[in-house]
């Protein structure tokens, strides 16, 4: 449910653009597959804070049906392709070397404590919780450098 309720949760950027300009040119696209990417490592952190709720709602979201660690693998998958992915604004001319750096640097951050929580021997709530936090202060800060770098 999270890669394919990504489509319309990374919607948003396309159906502004499509708004305003009356079509969807490539910053839509580039936008649209920037908040795609970032959305599965961001909804499963959520998701182990509140595996619980989700079991016994009998919701299928992954850290109930295939565990913590395979979570806490694709979660660390898809922020490995969010690195790339979140430099595509920059390589498209969308944004300038502003948005390059804050992306750079963001990414670098939300990356390794991907990794720590990886790492960690066992999978805390509390962990996941400020991961989750720190993927929303990551798509705010990349979206502000692109508003303010916007070419």
């Amino acid at each position: 449910c999270t890669s394919i309720g990504g489509i319309p949760g990374a919607a948003p950027p396309l159906i502004g653009w499509a708004a305003v300009s009356g079509d969807l040119a490539t910053p839509a696209w580039v936008l649209f597959a920037l908040m795609f990417v970032w959305q599965p490592a961001h909804f499963w952190a959520l998701a182990i804070v509140r595996k619980e709720e989700y079991a016994r709602a009998g919701l299928p979201m992954l850290p109930v049906v295939r565990g913590d660690d395979v979570t806490r693998k694709r979660m660390l998958w898809w922020n490995l392709a969010l690195l790339p992915v979140s430099l595509l604004p920059a390589v498209f001319g969308v944004a300038g070397t502003l948005y390059l750096a804050t992306a750079i640097v963001m990414g670098a951050w939300y990356f390794w404590r991907t990794v720590q929580f990886v790492r960690a021997p066992e999978v805390s709530a509390d962990q996941a919780r400020r991961l989750f936090f720190l993927s929303i202060f990551y798509l705010f800060a990349v979206f502000v450098a692109v508003f303010v770098d916007a070419r």
